[in-house]
């Protein structure tokens, strides 16, 4: 089935937080909600076989960067630190929907939009959402998208494919359950994606 959710929460529920379920067949839905409650509910309805969160998923047990973090740092993939300013409150939140979601049987993951970009070479963060989308598109993957898309559904997108790949065994998963893990695609995804069609038949 490998129906997924991506998730780029917000810190606070009166900030936009994206959300896109990503049908097994590639196609992505993409909207935005507020309420963990609304988050909550959405998964549940969905029922996907995983859900990522754009989030630190832990805090560091010491320090302000954690070796899944330092790793993606010396792979040129910057990050921010789970333990500054505003990313503290993000990081809290993430860890209580990941409790949450998982109370209910959901497998929840740790997913990266800065570093799918890179490794799937697609485009930056500073660059129109429509952009973006066509690059997936070229991916195969199919979008039922309202006239315009904020930078949180974009990225919830971006996390939802993770999973995705996660799933099929075309992610790698950096770091260690004691310290925190980060998923990110492997770059052998990007031509298995391309072909993704001709596998499904």
């Amino acid at each position: 089935m490998k129906r997924v959710v991506g998730i780029d929460l917000a810190g606070v529920e009166k900030r936009p937080t994206g959300v896109c379920l990503l049908h097994s067949n590639l196609k992505a839905e993409v909207f935005t909600l507020h309420s963990t409650r609304e988050i909550l509910q959405a998964v549940k309805d969905f029922k996907p076989e995983a859900v990522g969160v754009d989030a630190p998923l832990n805090l560091p047990s010491r320090g302000n960067l954690r070796p899944c973090d330092r790793t993606l740092i010396g792979r040129g993939i910057r990050v921010l630190p789970p333990t500054l300013g505003g990313m503290r409150k993000l990081t809290l939140r993430a860890v209580k929907l990941k409790r949450k979601l998982e109370a209910q049987g959901f497998k929840t993951v740790e997913c990266f939009p800065g570093a799918v970009r890179k490794i799937l070479k697609l485009p930056g963060k500073e660059k129109p959402w429509q952009e973006v989308l066509k690059a997936l598109e070229r991916l195969n993957l199919k979008f039922k998208v309202k006239e315009t898309l904020t930078i949180h559904e974009v990225d919830a997108i971006l996390v939802a494919l993770t999973v995705r790949l996660h799933l099929e065994g075309l992610a790698e998963t950096i770091g260690e359950p004691e310290t925190g893990e980060i998923v990110v695609p492997r770059p052998e995804a990007l031509k298995r994606l391309k072909t993704y069609p001709k596998r499904r038949k």
